[in-house]
């Protein structure tokens, strides 16, 4: 797997999360693939933390949506920094039949308050 400073042969998006309330919360992080024309268990995804510290690692879904972080406190005005990084996994076998291919989506982020 690259790690949080690999540039070359990924797909990095950095993303902050701002709590604009003033109750502290829960947030999730999730992606909603509306294309994936990748073979099965091919495209690797990890978030990392502002640290460069990888908090999850795993395979892409074909579509639809997936959590990738779940439960992840964020204090009342506070804000919070993830990298996600995809990649095609390299299996050691031809992948030749994965060029041209495309992957799109978006991030969606959904907080709850925290009862006290």
């Amino acid at each position: 797997n690259p790690s949080f400073y690999t540039t070359e042969g990924v797909y990095k998006n950095t993303f902050t999360v701002t709590s604009s309330g003033t109750l502290d919360q829960t947030i999730d992080v999730e992606i909603e693939l509306s294309k994936n024309e990748f073979s099965p268990n091919v495209m690797k995804y990890a978030i990392f933390n502002n640290k460069g510290q990888t908090l999850t690692t795993g395979y892409l879904p074909k579509e639809g949506k997936m959590t990738l972080l779940s439960n992840i406190f964020l204090e009342s005005t506070g804000t919070a920094k993830y990298t996600l990084m995809i990649w095609i996994n390299s299996t050691g076998e031809n992948q030749n039949k994965e060029l041209g291919k495309t992957i799109s989506g978006k991030i969606n982020i959904h907080s709850k308050q925290v009862r006290y």
